[in-house]
């Protein structure tokens, strides 16, 4: 019995665990960023920590910490991305568009009516 019970935590440690045997979540890594440091690599990177615990973003250049934080901050961070900023405030981005489509034809229209102006005056 102890044979099969090693054996099944053997391998439930292996579908679950990370890398070298760390616990789920722990020890991931992911650059982003539309900037790009010297080598052509993104600038910034996030890589949790701590078992899985924290995350840390950092300049992918110098690996300097710009923020660390646990586990429950980073969900509250990443519900005000994703909810209120992006998908309540930008209606997933389309709101950003209608808002600079619409500005496009008023200043458009300003435009016109400035040239008629100066053309009734010279």
């Amino acid at each position: 019995m102890k044979r099969i019970k090693f054996k099944l935590a053997g391998i439930i440690e292996h579908l679950f665990s990370g890398p070298d045997g760390t616990p789920p979540g722990d020890y991931l890594r992911y650059e982003f960023g539309e900037e790009k440091n010297w080598d052509g690599g993104n600038l910034w990177v996030a890589h949790t920590t701590n078992d899985g615990f924290e995350v840390g973003i950092a300049y992918n250049e110098t690996g300097q910490w710009a923020i660390f934080m646990r586990q429950k901050a980073a969900r509250q961070f990443a519900k005000f991305v994703l909810w209120d900023w992006w998908a309540k405030s930008t209606w997933f981005g389309l709101k950003r568009v209608i808002y600079y489509k619409v500005l496009s034809i008023v200043v458009s229209s300003f435009s016109v009516r400035q040239e008629a102006r100066n053309e009734k005056t010279t």
